[in-house]
């Protein structure tokens, strides 16, 4: 027997359209928090125009992460997987700034 997907596109159109108006809230709420100096951080900014957020956005956020630019546009994970691999891997083997004497 086969599943059908979508079986109510109308619902879930309305659903993402509702969590795309949300965005803006979800940005406030987020830039509203104090910055957190435990977590280890990395930014992959894409190098290619079309989604630019502030120079000091993140190094406001969290102070403590990394930016890695990557030769890409928005869709970082579609334009350049390895990169993207890469630098999760590196964020995922990274000691806590406590633990690293930070």
């Amino acid at each position: 027997m086969r599943t059908k997907l979508n079986a109510h596109p109308q619902s879930s159109r309305r659903h993402m359209l509702a969590d795309i108006e949300q965005i803006g809230a979800t940005a406030k709420a987020a830039d509203a928090l104090p910055p957190n100096h435990q977590v280890p951080g990395l930014a992959l900014r894409a190098s290619k125009p079309g989604f630019d957020i502030p120079a000091d956005y993140v190094k406001r956020q969290y102070p403590q992460a990394r930016e890695i630019w990557i030769e890409a546009g928005h869709k970082l994970q579609w334009e350049a997987p390895a990169d993207v691999v890469a630098a999760t891997r590196s964020l995922l083997t990274a000691k806590p700034a406590r633990q690293a004497g930070l």
